[in-house]
């Protein structure tokens, strides 16, 4: 058995070796042919390949797709988030840009009168007696004083009612106990204006006869001396039966505005320094 076997591989051996030898000696007698076969088994292996690296392509196909899009998920998330913060920031500049030219107007407002400017920011409808007020976070400290004029970025709001250390209470044109003493710019008429609780107070004539006309200009008239003479205060708004005026500055939901920082204590004596005791 070991015997024949070991013929059997001798003369598959000595078959290999004339192969060889007749391949060598037909690559060197016959180049041409040779170089037919040698690209015949070239095309022939390529395509092998191509078949069996098929599913290998189609596979890193599938991963690099899958990749990419999560690479454009993250993108996406990170251009949202990004835009969100672009737009964050774009509505804090608008904000403080809208703050800024509130701020030029309350600033000249105040510009022509000879009194120092205090910028205060309202803080809260404030829960008193008196209808209309709200807090106003400037105080003794800053200067404010019982009686100062607060004006809004358009014209008279109120007046300083009573002050903290800290904060102050301001009663607006528009609450009932609300008197002060104007005069229409175009006739000189002297009037005191009167809150009725909305935006319209209530013009009450203390002298002159002319017939009030809608359109004509309110202001303070400086009299009794608490409110500096000339503050634009609104205008006629109805003559048909009790007069009103429609004031500049709308009289709800304040954010900024100026106390007009002027001694007013000689004309409203020691109350003008009173501490807020409600």
């Amino acid at each position: 058995m070991r015997s024949r076997s070991r013929r059997r591989r001798t003369i598959v051996y000595m078959v290999f070796v004339v192969v060889a030898l007749s391949l060598v000696g037909i690559s060197t007698r016959f180049p041409a042919f040779t170089e037919g076969v040698h690209t015949y088994t070239v095309d022939r292996l390529a395509a092998v390949y191509k078949v069996l690296n098929a599913p290998v392509t189609f596979a890193k196909g599938i991963g690099d797709g899958i990749a990419q899009h999560f690479a454009t998920v993250r993108k996406n998330r990170d251009l949202m988030e990004e835009n969100q913060m672009l737009r964050a920031w774009r509505a804090e500049a608008m904000f403080l840009r809208v703050e800024n030219d509130t701020l030029k107007e309350l600033l000249n407002m105040v510009s022509d009168q000879s009194v120092t400017p205090i910028t205060a920011r309202v803080l809260a409808d404030a829960n008193t007696p008196y209808a209309r007020t709200v807090l106003i976070s400037a105080g003794r400290k800053h200067g404010v004083a019982k009686g100062q004029a607060v004006m809004g970025a358009r014209g008279l709001v109120g007046r300083v009612l009573f002050t903290g250390q800290e904060a102050s209470r301001v009663l607006l044109l528009s609450d009932p106990n609300a008197r002060i003493p104007v005069k229409i710019l175009e006739s000189g008429q002297q009037a005191i204006m009167r809150g009725n609780n909305s935006r319209y107070p209530e013009l009450i004539l203390t002298e002159g006869d002319a017939a009030l006309v809608a359109g004509h200009h309110v202001v303070t008239s400086g009299a009794g001396g608490i409110f500096a003479p000339g503050l634009p205060v609104g205008v006629v708004h109805d003559v048909t039966r009790v007069p009103l005026v429609r004031t500049y500055n709308s009289l709800s939901n304040l954010d900024l505005v100026v106390v007009q920082k002027r001694d007013v204590s000689g004309i409203l004596g020691t109350e003008a320094t009173g501490e807020d005791k409600q």
